[in-house]
């Protein structure tokens, strides 16, 4: 995916980075993090899919979703 490319090469850099993915496509995120060299790439996971959900389903999606952004910033034990 683009994005864990895309997260890989900003952490490079040193900017912190936390790729969000669906949980149908945890594997092949993790397995590319892996393949570039980055296994400890931090990943929050949400539930697939997420198109067609109500505003306040994905409200809630996102509050928890931002939760562990946060906790995945703050705490590298986390990724």
């Amino acid at each position: 995916s683009w994005s864990v490319h895309d997260s890989v090469e900003l952490e490079k850099r040193g900017v912190p980075t936390v790729t969000l993915c669906t949980d149908v496509f945890e594997k092949f995120a993790r397995g590319a993090a892996k393949g570039l060299r980055m296994p400890d790439l931090r990943i929050v996971i949400l539930p697939h899919p997420i198109v067609g959900q109500s505003v306040a389903a994905l409200e809630s999606l996102m509050a928890k979703a931002l939760e562990e952004v946060h906790a995945a910033l703050t705490d590298r034990s986390s990724a």
